[in-house]
């Protein structure tokens, strides 16, 4: 039925001998593999491991790679919390003068539209942006409960690309260090350092959190403020540094030194906005300093904000808007010295090619790796129609045309797209079994 002596018929049987009670692949699999342009090396131990990370730029981002080649450029990386494109205005004008700020950085950066989440929630989608993979451990309830698996597997993610290239790596963690576990993850995925709350408080950059288990947005922006005016003449490496926020978090209410939202009485709402305000004291002193000559800066989120009741309510108006844990989220990168204020069409990719993107857009080593995604900014190659896949823990999507299908309703049971979701099904049987990428043992 398949030829086992072909690639792809290798590829099967990689598959098959991980003894699989989800799913078993066919024909039909062979056929979506092919018109897909999913990579494997089916002759290896780790099926997904592939040559090079990025394949040649689509001639428009040419500049935009080549000015950052030649200059070793700081990178920093802010994930906002549940933000969904929706409520970003450039992005969604639906609610005026909800993110001014978000807004006038989009007119000095490059932004892509039609990006969307590729899984969730917090614990998936920062590993799974990091490192390009979907990840089976880390669902409700978050990473502290699957900390022992995520420690015996091996991946492969950004900070280590960064290293190599001689970067410091830093994360800012606005929680408390024993409130949860992004501190813990990120340093498992290659940071070199986690600055929680309490390292906050010790550089005398904030006062006591305003939260029960984090600071609150004002004061985690001013604690990025104040670690870079101190590292602003006294950085000697290159940067790559990345920041997590929690007061847009779903059901979150703003703290007493927040900025409600002056247009509508709604939380969410104020929280998206009280966000924006405490960015545009970040972009405003971003954009005196020393750091907006030398720095990219990109801005999206972690994932989609959570459908819950309130927040469908919100949005009850919205023809367009499907009440799932996927959607379209931002992406706007800014590049010292290209114009900005432009717009990048990707039908329907989704942040699983953050980590590639990231890569190429700094030239970093084009090595061997187990990344599911591909550059937005290479070539795309034209093997089948562009399908998002995304999933989370039994929860499974595709993204056609803009709008997200659940698989249970996905109507075309045998169509490609939707096979596309049982290979990471295999995925997820290679990460339990420790065969994402190889062990230094190895």
């Amino acid at each position: 039925f398949v030829d086992h002596e072909s690639p792809v018929g290798q590829f099967f049987e990689a598959f098959d001998s991980l003894d699989s009670e989800v799913v078993l692949l066919n024909e039909d699999h062979k056929k979506t593999a092919s018109q897909f342009g999913i990579h494997w090396n089916p002759r290896a131990k780790h099926p997904l491991v592939s040559e090079s990370i990025y394949a040649s730029p689509e001639e428009a981002f040419v500049p935009l790679i080549e000015t950052i080649a030649d200059s070793q450029f700081n990178l920093i990386v802010l994930y906002a919390e549940g933000l969904s494109a929706r409520l970003v205005n450039g992005y969604d004008e639906t609610f005026p003068n909800l993110t001014p700020n978000l807004k006038k950085f989009g007119d000095l950066s490059l932004s892509f539209d039609g990006y969307f989440n590729h899984t969730f929630a917090t614990y998936r989608g920062l590993h799974g942006q990091l490192c390009s993979v979907y990840p089976f451990f880390g669902g409700i309830g978050g990473w502290h409960t699957n900390y022992l698996n995520l420690k015996s597997v091996d991946y492969f993610c950004l900070p280590e690309l960064f290293h190599k290239r001689g970067y410091e790596s830093v994360f800012l963690d606005t929680h408390q260090k024993d409130a949860a576990f992004i501190d813990e993850m990120m340093l498992e995925l290659g940071f070199s350092s986690v600055l929680t709350s309490e390292d906050m408080q010790a550089k005398q950059y904030v006062g006591t959190p305003k939260r029960r288990d984090s600071m609150s947005d004002a004061q985690l922006y001013t604690s990025l403020i104040k670690w870079l005016q101190d590292r602003e003449n006294s950085q000697t490496e290159p940067l790559f540094l990345g920041m997590y926020n929690l007061e847009t978090h779903a059901w979150q209410r703003i703290s007493d030194d927040g900025t409600p939202y002056p247009e509508r009485d709604n939380y969410i709402l104020d929280a998206v906005h009280n966000y924006d305000v405490q960015f545009g004291r970040f972009l405003e002193y971003f954009q005196s300093s020393k750091w907006f000559d030398n720095t990219v800066v990109i801005v999206t989120a972690d994932h989609a904000h959570y459908p819950d009741q309130d927040y469908r309510r919100l949005l009850l108006r919205d023809p367009d808007y499907v009440p799932v844990f996927v959607d379209e989220i931002p992406l706007m990168i800014y590049v010292p010295g290209l114009p900005g204020g432009l717009r990048f069409a990707v039908d329907d990719r989704t942040s699983v090619d953050f980590a590639p993107t990231v890569a190429q857009l700094f030239s970093l080593d084009n090595v061997r790796n187990p990344f599911w995604g591909t550059s937005l900014l290479a070539r795309y190659p034209e093997v089948g129609d562009r399908v998002g896949v995304a999933a989370g823990g039994d929860e499974m999507y595709l993204i056609q045309e803009g709008r997200v299908l659940p698989e249970r309703e996905y109507k075309q049971k045998n169509a490609s797209p939707r096979l596309l979701l049982d290979f990471v099904r295999k995925s997820w049987e290679l990460e339990r079994l420790n065969l994402i990428w190889p062990s230094q043992s190895d």
